[in-house]
């Protein structure tokens, strides 16, 4: 009994905790279309993270407002999954954002096909121009 108690309290206390915490962004399939700050920092997929600050989330969101071709799909305090669609073929790239620590990190992956012809990596390095401004 007192351990079906302790039980149900700690799910009930779970509920409080931050809805980050545990997220984690899938590693880079092995395939060139794919790029994350996630991963080794010499592998081809390996994308430089940006220094976080206060509010750099917010910011993020505004971006991809600004850009009829992005979308959000998920967003909570530490977290942004959003969708950018391609104006001549409508291919649809998924692309994350997660503050961890003191980084911002992403991925931005295509959903379909093996080449991207480095759409992702330029995607990327753009909102981290736009970022830096």
């Amino acid at each position: 009994m007192k351990t079906i108690l302790i039980l149900t309290l700690l799910m009930n206390f779970s509920s409080f905790a931050n809805p980050t915490e545990g997220k984690r962004m899938a590693k880079c399939p092995d395939k060139p279309n794919c790029v994350s700050s996630l991963e080794v920092v010499s592998d081809d997929h390996y994308i430089e993270p940006l220094p976080s600050r206060e509010l750099i989330l917010q910011e993020v969101k505004k971006y991809i407002e600004d850009h009829d071709s992005w979308k959000i799909l998920e967003e909570d305090e530490n977290y942004i999954h959003a969708t950018h669609t391609s104006s001549l073929f409508k291919f649809v790239d998924d692309i994350e954002f997660i503050v961890i620590e003191d980084k911002l990190h992403f991925r931005s992956a295509s959903r379909k096909g093996y080449y991207d012809f480095g759409a992702n990596r330029s995607r990327i390095e753009k909102i981290k121009k736009a970022l830096a401004k």
